[in-house]
This record gives C-alpha cells, sequence and structure tokens, in this order.
C-alpha cells in the first residue's frame, strides 16, 4: 500500500560514521599497529599455515561532530585511511570534500589526516565571537599544519571576484588557528588530478609485495618515454602489474610524459633524482 502523502513522514536518522551497523569500532591507541592486539601465538600460528593476519575493522572517526549520512543529492561517506600503522574511517559530507579527501591521501607528504577537527573559535567581520569546524587538517612531514575548507567557488567569491563574508572570516579563523588554512573549491584541481587520485587510493589500498617488488626492479633498466603497458608487459604479471605501476607511480619512481589521466596507455618515463 502506498504511504499517505499527506501524512508527516519521518525524519532520517542522523548517523554517527564512529558506529557501523549499531557497532563501535575499536579505537586502538595511537601509535600502535592493530594486529599487536592479537596474542603473538595466534599471530605465529597463523603464519605457519600462510595464513592472512586476522581482519581488523579500521578505527573510528575522529570527528568532533556528527555527519548526516543522508542527503538529498549530496555525497556523504567515509573512507579509510592508513597513518601510524593505524587504519581509520575519515568522513566526508560532499563530493568536493571527497575529491580533496582523495588528493590528500595519494600526497605522501602528509602523515596525518583530522576529519572535523575542533572548531576554531574566532571573532568574525560583524564583532561576533564564533567559531569554525575545519573539514580536514593536515600534518606534513616537515611539521607544517594545514588546514582545508571545502566550499564551491560561488561561496568564496561574488561575481565580480569578490571575496564572499566566508572568505573574509576564514581570514580570521587562519588567525586565530595560527597555522595555514587553504580553502578549496571546484577549481582547485583538475578533472585529471580528480581522476588519478580515485585510482592512486583505490590500488594504494592494496598490497602484492611481490608484484611491487618485480615492477620496481623493471623500472632503473628503463630509458625515455614508454607507454605504462610496457612494464606490465615485462613483467608478465598481466593485471597485477597495474595495482604496483600505480604504486610506484604514488610513491615518485614514475611521473608522466603527457596530460592524461592515469592508465594503461599513459606516457611515462622514470623519475630521475638528482644527488
Amino acid at each position: 500500500m502506498q504511504p499517505n502523502v499527506y501524512e508527516p513522514q519521518p525524519k532520517p536518522p542522523k548517523l554517527d560514521l564512529r558506529h557501523i551497523e549499531g557497532g563501535v569500532l575499536p579505537a586502538f591507541p595511537s601509535g600502535t599497529v592493530a594486529q599487536h592486539h592479537f596474542p603473538p601465538e595466534v599471530m605465529a600460528a597463523m603464519a605457519a599455515m600462510n595464513l592472512a593476519p586476522p581482519f581488523v575493522p579500521p578505527a573510528q572517526s575522529r570527528a568532533t561532530r556528527f555527519i548526516n549520512l543522508r542527503g538529498r543529492g549530496s555525497h556523504r561517506g567515509a573512507l579509510v585511511a592508513g597513518f601510524g600503522g593505524i587504519d581509520r574511517m575519515v568522513v566526508f559530507e560532499s563530493l568536493l570534500e571527497l575529491h580533496c579527501l582523495r588528493i590528500l591521501l595519494t600526497d605522501r607528504s602528509v602523515i596525518d589526516i583530522w576529519d572535523q577537527p575542533p572548531a576554531i573559535e574566532y571573532i568574525n567581520i560583524a564583532g561576533q565571537k564564533t567559531h569554525h569546524t575545519l573539514d580536514y587538517r593536515a600534518e606534513y612531514k616537515d611539521g607544517r599544519l594545514v588546514g582545508y575548507a571545502a566550499k564551491p567557488w560561488r561561496n568564496v567569491y561574488d561575481d565580480e571576484g569578490n571575496p564572499t563574508e566566508f572568505a573574509l572570516n576564514m581570514r580570521r579563523v587562519r588567525a586565530a588557528a595560527g597555522h595555514k588554512i587553504q580553502i578549496v573549491t571546484e577549481r582547485s584541481f583538475s578533472r585529471i588530478q580528480i581522476q588519478d587520485a580515485r585510482v592512486m587510493y583505490t590500488w594504494c589500498r592494496q598490497s602484492d609485495p611481490g608484484a611491487d617488488a618485480a615492477v620496481r626492479e623493471i623500472i632503473p633498466t628503463l630509458r625515455g618515454t614508454f607507454a605504462l603497458r610496457v612494464i606490465q608487459d615485462l613483467s608478465g604479471l598481466g593485471g597485477r602489474a597495474y595495482g604496483a605501476i600505480v604504486r610506484a607511480f604514488r610513491d615518485g619512481l614514475l611521473v608522466k610524459a603527457e596530460r592524461k589521466r592515469l592508465d594503461i596507455g599513459t606516457l611515462i618515463k622514470v623519475a630521475r633524482h638528482d644527488h
């Protein structure tokens, strides 16, 4: 029977991404590897039988505010990110935030990402005390902290290109935070960057040490410009090689020789590092 359209419909529940299917995800102490929580004798026995380590679900998100997973016409969810040996859920509330997150996750200089970090108190342009919660705060190998605020271009600049109230207030947030804050819009990255970040995130979450070793043994022997499929053919690994090549590209061993998204036919070359 069809519901009566005139009856008030229940509101969608506000779901906390730190909980999945009603079960709280385990929160592992910072700086430890999740697998260390299993008895050594269990790990040794599984290794002796050539079995994979026990599955450990990702730790909870550190987001300081709840995320409503349901939203008409919006992208909301979470990706799994691994920092310090711990897999953790990292949330996003829009497609723009998802693009930003994937690009951050494929940056090898980023050593930690805090989604929805603690709110920053500041005095806005109207002279009122308020607060702002950044979408992400990234920590880099050199010690830098950079906050990211994802916002559509139209909310950052008006039709004449002048900064909006949001942009002006973000300058005050930056001063209050004491570290750099980057406003991210749909113009902050190209379609190619978005596509490459999606590919790298997908393949870099997988592990195939044998394929990685084989591909990285081939790379130093290559010269000039060549299609990505050349390495795959030389390795004899078929589809397994593609993931290993993507991981080598992410690690800076390979660079593109053309402005084209990363795929099997992309022209690439070996990165030369001068010492």
